[in-house]
């Protein structure tokens, strides 16, 4: 079967591989002219202008005069003729033109380095040029990336059987190995190895970058996973052990979001999600997983204040700050000892508060002690810089204390440390009390096909093709009419031409063209009857607040169970239904 996939998609591969090659030599030439340059301004004698800089230039110049002109263009390509894709055209056109302003502020910066340093107009300009045109760069390796997947569409059913085949095969497989705490520590640790290296070859804006698209484009395929195990769900339920086997399925993948989530936690590219925590329930349902992290002759003890405070912070982050105390702990105590993980009611007053940086009041504290060596005065001074560590080079990165810290401060908090050396060390993170009071956590909704009351017209703008196609057809197969759009652009085109108003817009908010908040506000603004489900895979950038706040609009993170998107469609549209005056306020987070 995955050589029946292949070949359907081997004469879109051969066409567009060199293209594509291509357009990652012109990524690469681009960055490599501004490493160089800033390093010729630091004054690095190594750097050669006419090699490293002009050099790299004229090469990207080469190569994006060639995908528009094929081998008469002088830039290499093995490909005879020039692009005849009239969008990609446009998009090679588009980074022509920036790399023209590029190599002109590159010659002013070499002309007025007195003016050019970093700060300045000149050099701001200058990144902001180059941001944009790396921006460029990505669109046009995304645009041929798409090109090179429509080869691959006849094979797409297929490739679906084959992946789940195989996530239920890897289910099985980790139940198996969930016992085997040998193995664990040996994966744990090729893992900490893995992002050690990561970590020492880039700073925290790279990781933050990597974590974001990572995140965007994994979400993606893990929301397509959920839809197809619903759409099966939803196809067979007649028939007995389905439901099971596409819920272990769905499980597995709430796992590689729950992971998705810490790596965006720890390079803060996460949105935060303040939500209001019972820190002794926090540090309950973390406790088998603290274990995992300490070593064998590590004891963990656990002291629960009563009636302690409420707090407000984003669970995630409060669940990274943990485990890096808690590492930081272990690392201290190599021949073992106990650690001690503490809550308890604080009033903070005034004296304290100025020196912390915060106001006086109230405060639930959270304590990690050990039993290790303590941190000497001197280090205690620099111990949450980043990049700061006393363990050997390439071991650790230095940033996770420095995490800590940034969490911490994030929610309105502070730290406090106390160590002597020989005697141990105790951590004492302080966050504000809220008069708030935790919700009750409901159990996931259950969104069973005769359960809902109310189908409707609905428009899916979503351009992942996967995703796009199992949203229609379990929306489909529940009895909404659905139609589709691949992209913002078609989005907005399908709701100009359609006779009436759509019930329901479900948009991705990221895609090429439109953009989902452009087709949201569209729909908004054509009838008071349509309402807006937002979906994302990564919101880091886009700012959509003010229009989640309307009644009329719910948001979903993507991967979003087919359930959890039946329910919001049916609330929506029960809301749409019901008479003026007894709409909920509800939001869907």
């Amino acid at each position: 079967m995955l050589v029946a996939t292949n070949r359907i998609s081997e004469r879109h591969v051969v066409h567009y591989a060199p293209i594509e090659r291509a357009a990652a030599d012109l990524r690469v030439a681009l960055s490599a002219s501004h490493l160089w340059l800033e390093e010729h301004l630091t004054g690095d004698p190594r750097v050669s202008l006419e090699r490293d800089v002009w050099g790299q230039l004229d090469h990207a110049d080469a190569l994006a005069r060639a995908l528009l002109q094929g081998n008469e263009g002088g830039g290499g390509l093995p490909a005879n003729e020039a692009l005849s894709d009239p969008l990609l055209r446009q998009r090679v056109e588009d980074v022509r033109t920036l790399l023209g302003r590029f190599r002109r502020l590159t010659r002013t910066r070499l002309e007025r380095p007195a003016t050019s340093g970093v700060g300045s107009a000149i050099d701001q300009r200058y990144d902001d040029v180059f941001r944009r045109l790396m921006v460029r760069v990505e669109d046009l390796e995304s645009s041929i990336g798409s090109r090179m997947f429509e080869g691959r569409q006849r094979a797409n059913v297929l490739f679906a059987f084959i992946l789940i085949s195989w996530l239920l095969l890897l289910a099985l497989t980790m139940a198996t190995l969930h016992h085997r705490e040998n193995q664990q520590r040996k994966a744990e640790e090729a893992l900490d190895s893995s992002e050690a290296q990561l970590r020492q070859a880039q700073k925290l804006e790279a990781v933050g970058q990597l974590a974001g698209g990572l995140a965007h484009d994994v979400n993606n395929y893990l929301a397509t996973i959920n839809a197809q195990c619903g759409l099966v769900k939803v196809l067979h339920a007649d028939q007995p052990g389905i439901a099971s086997l596409m819920d272990e399925v769905i499980a597995t993948v709430g796992k590689t979001t729950s992971l998705l989530q810490r790596l965006l936690a720890f390079s803060r590219r996460q949105p935060v999600n303040r939500q209001v925590l019972d820190l002794n329930l926090v540090t309950a349902e973390l406790g088998s997983m603290m274990r995992r992290l300490l070593s064998d002759d590590v004891e963990l003890r656990i002291v629960a204040a009563p009636d302690l405070w409420p707090v407000e912070a984003d669970p995630s982050q409060l669940e990274q700050v943990l485990v890096n105390l808690l590492v930081n702990a272990r690392e201290a105590m190599p021949q073992g000892g106990r650690v001690t993980v503490e809550t308890r009611n604080a009033d903070v007053g005034s004296a304290a508060a100025r020196k912390a940086g915060v106001g006086p009041g109230q405060y639930a504290v959270l304590t990690v002690r050990d039993e290790g060596s303590g941190i000497d005065e001197e280090v205690q001074e620099k111990i949450f810089d980043p990049f700061f560590s006393t363990k050997e080079r390439g071991a650790h990165s230095g940033l996770g204390l420095a995490t800590v810290y940034g969490i911490v401060q994030q929610s309105g908090g502070f730290l406090h440390l106390d160590s002597e050396v020989g005697k141990g060390t105790t951590f004492q993170v302080y966050l504000p009390r809220t008069h708030r009071q935790p919700e009750e956590r409901e159990e996931p909704q259950r969104a069973a096909v005769s359960a809902l009351r109310h189908r409707g017209r609905v428009l899916v703008v979503e351009d992942n093709a996967d995703l796009r196609r199992v949203c229609t057809a379990v929306l489909a197969a529940v009895g909404h009419e659905v139609e589709s759009a691949a992209d913002g652009s078609e989005g907005l085109r399908r709701m100009d031409e359609s006779t009436e108003p759509y019930d329901v817009v479900i948009t991705d908010l990221v895609m090429p063209g439109s953009s989902g908040r452009a087709v949201a506000e569209h729909a908004l603004g054509l009838s008071e009857r349509t309402r807006v489900v937002l979906v994302s895979g990564f919101r880091d950038h886009v700012l959509v607040e003010e229009l989640v706040a309307s009644e009329r609009v719910r948001y979903l993170d993507k991967p979003f169970s087919p359930d959890r998107l039946l329910a919001t469609l049916d609330e929506l549209l029960s809301a749409a239904a019901a008479p003026p005056g007894a709409v909920g306020t509800g939001q869907a987070g």
